[in-house]
C-alpha cells in the first residue's frame, strides 16, 4: 500500500486465517490510513451490518448494492 498508492482496494469480508470479518477489520483498517482510497467490498453473504459498519466509519464517497 506505502508503496504503491492504489486508488483502490478490492477486499472479500471473509478473509484467511478464521473467514469471519477478516476483509472487513482490513478494509475498515485501509480507509483510516489512507485518505481517499476506494474499497470494493465483496462478499457472498447477505450481511447488512457488514457494509453498516464499513460505512460508519467514513461514509463519502459509498455505495451499497
Amino acid at each position: 500500500m506505502e508503496r504503491d498508492d492504489p486508488d483502490v482496494a478490492i477486499v472479500d469480508i471473509r478473509m484467511p486465517p478464521t473467514f469471519t470479518n477478516e476483509g472487513l477489520r482490513a478494509a475498515i483498517e485501509l480507509r483510516q490510513s489512507h485518505e481517499g482510497l476506494g474499497i470494493l467490498l465483496f462478499s457472498q453473504y447477505n450481511r447488512d451490518r457488514y457494509a453498516a459498519e464499513l460505512l460508519a466509519h467514513e461514509p463519502q464517497g459509498s455505495a451499497t448494492c
